[in-house]
């Protein structure tokens, strides 16, 4: 099951990840113009890989991004202690 998951993650984001993909993600990034935007990417993340918030990060002008080492998808459920910490971080600053 846990090799499913993974080939079905490494597709989807073969998918995400097309050229005409992230063509049109460029462009709407580029128009974003708030402040303060967080990204939280998991260092072990199959679903979202970190290389695709980093390119989200470069694009964002900005924006601060954080990365949690050891963790993959959905650390909302497996570690909220950490998920929570993070976020009460950015929220005092």
């Amino acid at each position: 099951m846990k090799n499913n998951a993974k080939n079905f993650a490494y597709l989807l984001n073969k998918q995400l990840l097309s050229e005409k993909y992230a063509l049109e993600l460029k462009k709407i990034f580029l128009k974003i113009k708030a402040k303060n935007i967080t990204l939280i990417n998991m260092e072990k993340d199959i679903v979202v890989p970190l290389k695709s918030t980093i390119k989200t990060f470069e694009l964002l002008k900005g924006s601060e991004m954080h990365v949690i080492k050891d963790l993959g998808h959905s650390p909302q459920h497996s570690h909220p202690d950490k998920v929570k910490e993070i976020i009460l971080e950015i929220l005092n600053k």
